[in-house]
């Protein structure tokens, strides 16, 4: 324990008293082939006569479930994702229908407030923006105007839904470690809710242990972060889904959609996943390419002719991409990769499973 921070102490030996007790994890004794078999015919048989292709949690989203079977207990799932492509969006959309459809769960959000995560949600429900949710007030002819006593309600009615069927603990302590997340969820677990899952929002805003940060290798203190996400599944025995953030190699090429390789700052992601998901909407990425005018911008020296057929060409592109949204399976371990595509709604910034009804409840 030396160089640590009490928390980080107290954590550690958390985790091993209840080793003791519980014999979890490290503790843990060996089984043997026959019981493991055992244990994963009974799982098995259960799927079966239940007539569910799942193997693990229901996440809320039909075509990501029929991809990955699931989220599975005691795995660490990655949704990763340069700004602006929705990876919140869909970490957060997966946690409330996840919540909904299992129980409790767990959500430490390293950036966005409780209020305004929630205030996500809420949109989502009422079909109204977030300024709107957050504010009151809309965009009218003359400046921001209140919004009418109905829309108020639709507001509040959205609200008083997410209070009441949304059983989600939202942590927005900044800067934590894993440490001091796994002492709150150690606790959630033994309560009588218990704990299904957790979500992590987002890698890059954790800390890892004082002695790790001293070495001044962000690489060294990611791999050591990713490698507690995952014990900490293991040990809890529950799936946790940790947000990560691309590096900007990905913007450099000419198809913009996330690889495996464009993980920030530690393969030791890659290797301790058991699913990685990539985000990626094409609308975003071409309107990256826009200038003010919302045109493609010109590139040097191009005559009229090459500049007016790319721009046909883009906007065709930009109007195609209006909406879409894809979440490419990078790495499924024991399963297929592939795309799955959604929509997106921007003004709520939610995704939806493309079959669903674009004007139905978004949870």
């Amino acid at each position: 324990f030396e160089g640590d921070t009490a928390s980080s102490i107290i954590s550690r030996m958390q985790e091993q008293l209840q080793g003791l007790a519980a014999g979890t994890d490290g503790t843990r004794q060996a089984r043997t082939a026959s019981t493991a078999t055992d244990a994963l015919l009974a799982e098995t048989e259960a799927s079966w006569k239940a007539g569910s292709y799942l193997s693990g949690l229901d996440c809320g989203y039909q075509t990501l479930n029929e991809r990955i079977r699931g989220f599975r207990a005691g795995a660490m799932y990655v949704i990763a994702g340069r700004p602006g492509m929705g990876k919140s969006a869909l970490g957060i959309g997966i946690a409330v229908r996840m919540a909904i459809a299992e129980g409790r769960g767990m959500y430490w959000s390293g950036e966005m407030p409780a209020e305004e995560l929630m205030g996500r949600v809420v949109s989502a429900r009422c079909g109204l923006t977030l300024d709107t949710v957050l504010t009151g007030m809309f965009d009218g002819p003359n400046g921001p105007e209140p919004v009418s006593g109905t829309t108020m309600q639709r507001i509040v009615q959205a609200g008083m839904e997410a209070k009441k069927r949304i059983p989600l603990v939202i942590d927005d302590r900044e800067g934590l470690s894993v440490q001091q997340i796994a002492i709150r969820a150690r606790r959630m677990a033994r309560e009588p809710e218990g704990l299904k899952f957790i979500v992590i929002d987002y890698i890059g805003l954790l800390r890892g242990s004082d002695a790790v940060r001293r070495s001044g290798s962000r690489v060294n203190e990611v791999t050591e972060i990713s490698g507690e996400i995952a014990r900490l599944a293991r040990e809890l025995r529950i799936p946790i889904i940790a947000l990560s953030q691309l590096n900007r190699q990905s913007e450099n090429r000419e198809d913009r959609r996330p690889t495996m390789s464009d993980i920030r700052d530690s393969g030791a992601i890659e290797q301790d996943a058991r699913c990685i998901l990539g985000v990626y909407r094409e609308e975003h990425a071409l309107e990256s390419r826009m200038g003010l005018d919302g045109s493609v911008v010109r590139n040097t020296n191009e005559s009229d002719a090459a500049y007016q057929k790319r721009a046909a060409e883009f906007d065709a592109a930009y109007e195609r991409s209006h909406g879409k949204g894809e979440v490419l399976i990078l790495k499924n371990r024991g399963g297929k990769s592939g795309i799955v595509n959604l929509w997106f709604d921007g003004p709520t910034t939610w995704f939806r499973d493309q079959g669903e009804d674009e004007l139905g409840p978004a949870w």
